[in-house]
Parts: C-alpha cells; structure tokens; sequence
C-alpha cells in the first residue's frame, strides 16, 4: 500500500523564482508535494492538475522569494548584537566580544544560537 502524498497550493502571489530566466509571475502559485516544489507558474496560463484533498493558501499579494543562503554566521555573538559598535574590528573582538564569549556559562552559546537560527528562519535565511 503506498503512502499518502499532500499537496498544498500557494496561489495570488508575486512569485521571484531562481531558475535560469529568472522569471517574475505576477500573479503566480507554487504547488507543494510531498515536501518539494512541484510546479511554479502564472495563474493566468492555467494550473495544473491538483490531487484530491489539495491545501489551498491564498498568499494575498505578497511576495514569495527562493531562500536568503547565509554562508558565514557567528551565531553565538546574537546576544552581543550592537555592542560596541564603534571600535574598530580588532579592539571590537579583543575588548569586547572575546571576554564575553569566555564568560559564556553552561548552555549560554547554545541559547544564543538558537535565537540566531530563529531570527534567520524568520528573516527567509536557509
């Protein structure tokens, strides 16, 4: 017996895709299966055959964009956000961040990265 696919369709959006034209749909839907993209295109051009049962989410305008990709993060120093900001980066990481960092107790850096982690998923950083 196989198992159960979900779909779920995202229409009334401004869609930025990422694929090689680059293309923008103006009013366009994204549908989700299982998980992964499936199709992507312009509401006016028609949709695709949807499954039975198909979720739909109406995106009210907005605007949909491929994940922001963040390479390089210290997500340990959230918690040091805005702190000195005017020395320059030397002074900045010997007199202020480092101390810090060594101060960390038990699960402070884990704590910190987790709130870093969520404010990028908030943000679209994947």
């Amino acid at each position: 017996m196989g198992s159960l696919s979900s779909s779920t369709l995202y229409h009334n959006g401004t869609i930025i895709t990422a694929n090689q034209s680059r293309e923008v749909f103006l009013d366009g839907y994204i549908v989700v299966t299982d998980n992964r993209i499936a199709a992507v295109g312009k509401t006016s051009d028609g949709l695709p055959v949807l499954p039975h049962g198909t979720k739909m989410i109406d995106l009210d305008s907005n605007i949909v964009i491929p994940g922001l990709v963040n390479a390089h993060a210290h997500t340990v120093q959230s918690l040091m956000r805005g702190l000195a900001e005017d020395m320059d980066l030397f002074r900045w990481a010997c007199d202020a961040i480092w101390p810090l960092e060594v101060s960390f107790e038990a699960d402070d850096g884990y704590i910190a990265s987790k709130l870093a982690m969520a404010e990028m998923l908030k943000s679209g950083t994947t």
